[in-house]
């Protein structure tokens, strides 16, 4: 129901136009450097409510990463430059029910 949410406005973080949808199951289509020994393209993957974290922070570290200040929520947030993906930097992520997403 929280995607219901921010689509009625209720929680005043909707970016429109807007593709919701989190908690998002998917294949992978392509792999960066930093991840090739984790993810290989054709795998099944899921990806919780966040995007990013900047996995540097002290609650990163920790494995905390969704209570990192500088998360990144899969939709209705702008990515960040300098994050080893510029091509996104300042657009507004979005969600599940887009034809592709860009996690870090």
């Amino acid at each position: 129901h929280s995607d219901l949410h921010c689509l009625n406005g209720d929680w005043a973080i909707g970016k429109y136009p807007i593709a919701p949808g989190h908690e998002i199951a998917g294949v992978v289509r392509a792999v960066g450097d930093k991840a090739a020994g984790s993810f290989k393209v054709g795998a099944k993957v899921a990806v919780g409510c966040m995007v990013l974290s900047c996995m540097e922070c002290d609650l990163c570290k920790q494995g905390l990463e969704q209570h990192c200040l500088k998360w990144c929520q899969t939709y209705s947030s702008m990515f960040p430059k300098d994050c080893d993906h510029d091509d996104c930097a300042d657009t507004w992520t979005n969600g599940g029910y887009s034809t592709d997403i860009t996690v870090h």
